[in-house]
């Protein structure tokens, strides 16, 4: 009698310790990323995963976040279909590269861009900033064209004696909206004098939540794509003694970050 007790209680026990990692496996989310070379680093990839974590999503327990090491653009394809492939919950990019490869790889799978895509709506990824109505949703990194002035007139401010100013632009990458889009000293932590745009840890962090929604559920055709709302000035103190320029005091009092 006792043998059978022992048997039958270390069958319930095995079935179940079989059940627990079912249940474990069932509620793992796997979550790809496309983003551009070099990208590890990012303030945008730190949000984005202090903002899962948030939310209780824990890597290596129940999500398995897949971060791309590519080193040029061409290699996103291959990613990229190997998402399709292994069917992934959800596909985050950044940039209109990567989301235009993306885009291109599943028309099923939720994608959510938390940075480098000014215009959406006018590169066709989506139908409207309300509702997006593909796949495909969001945060911009431009609220609109005003920020331009913004940058234009602190640039002012910065270097009162400058007459003429000169825009880089990309007219021939496979972003549309490189043919208009303005290359105004976004990378000052590599020796730019000084940025002004939106909070990229920000962007990260709140395309976490966009990314929780979808898992719990919701269409990304349901979620509207949101603007940014918070931005920083930072200033690169080391790069303007190198060539000659004094930060006025007022602006850098309104520094959000001094690099020295």
């Amino acid at each position: 009698m006792n043998r059978k007790i022992v048997v039958v209680t270390l069958a319930a026990f095995i079935l179940c310790a079989v059940n627990l990692v079912q249940g474990q496996q069932a509620g793992t989310y796997r979550v790809g990323t496309l983003f551009p070379p070099g990208s590890q680093g990012r303030p945008e990839l730190r949000g984005l995963r202090e903002g899962l974590k948030e939310v209780g999503y824990i890597e290596g327990k129940n999500l398995l976040l897949e971060i791309t090491a590519n080193k040029t653009y061409d290699e996103l394809r291959q990613v990229a279909k190997s998402y399709s492939g292994k069917k992934v919950d959800a596909i985050i990019t950044i940039g209109g590269i990567a989301t235009g490869i993306a885009k291109e790889a599943t028309k099923k799978i939720p994608i959510v861009f938390i940075w480098g895509v000014e215009d959406p709506v006018e590169v066709g990824f989506i139908k409207s900033l309300a509702r997006p109505e593909t796949n495909i949703t969001g945060l911009t990194s431009m609220p609109d064209a005003e920020i331009q002035g913004k940058r234009l007139e602190l640039f002012k401010e910065v270097a009162s004696i400058v007459r003429r100013v000169t825009l880089f632009y990309n007219a021939r990458g496979e972003n549309p909206a490189h043919a208009r889009s303005l290359v105004v000293e976004t990378v000052v932590e590599q020796g730019a004098t000084l940025s002004y745009e939106p909070n990229r840890y920000r962007q990260g962090h709140r395309g976490a939540w966009y990314v929780d929604r979808i898992l719990k559920g919701m269409k990304p055709q349901d979620l509207p794509i949101e603007t940014p709302t918070q931005f920083e000035l930072i200033i690169n103190l080391k790069t303007a003694k190198q060539i000659g320029l004094t930060i006025p005091p007022n602006v850098l009092a309104r520094a959000d970050k001094v690099i020295k």
